[in-house]
């Protein structure tokens, strides 16, 4: 089961303030979800939309050598990874997803959000995570909300 990639925003070098970037998320979910897999990506601190966009596929498709869903050379992309898309890009504001398996476990719900601090993305995601579902199997886990720009 992939794990999630977070990349954390980053200061200009030197100044000490916030760098003007972009963040994206990309999610895959297979047609036969939840028994085909989810994978995510996230990125933050990017130079720009389209850079911040790539990140976060690379990421969801398991292609950055520093994310954990990094494929082995071995080892086929698998179809969550195969059907990831953008779905949300954001500048100075945080991304929460929540899910409710993890490496060993499936993921039968998730649920994300992009709001303007990460308590409140948190809150969202865990909310729209167990709406989905719907009391059955574990509790939904939010993974360490991804903040662009100044914002927390």
């Amino acid at each position: 089961m992939p794990r999630m990639l977070l990349l954390c925003a980053g200061l200009l070098a030197g100044s000490g303030v916030p760098a003007a970037a972009d963040g994206a998320l990309a999610i895959g979910v297979t047609a036969a979800f939840p028994s085909g897999g989810f994978s995510v990506g996230v990125s933050a601190g990017s130079a720009g939309e389209a850079r911040a966009q790539a990140v976060a596929m690379r990421g969801c498709r398991g292609e950055d050598r520093a994310s954990p869903n990094f494929m082995a050379a071995a080892r086929e992309p698998t179809e969550a990874e195969k059907r990831c898309e953008v779905v949300a890009t954001f500048h100075d504001r945080c991304v929460g997803v929540a899910v409710n398996g993890d490496e060993t476990t499936p993921t039968y719900a998730y649920g994300w959000a992009v709001a303007a601090t990460s308590a409140s993305a948190e809150a969202q995601a865990q909310a729209r995570c167990e709406e989905m579902r719907k009391g059955e199997g574990r509790e939904c886990v939010v993974r360490k909300p991804v903040c662009d720009g100044a914002v927390h």
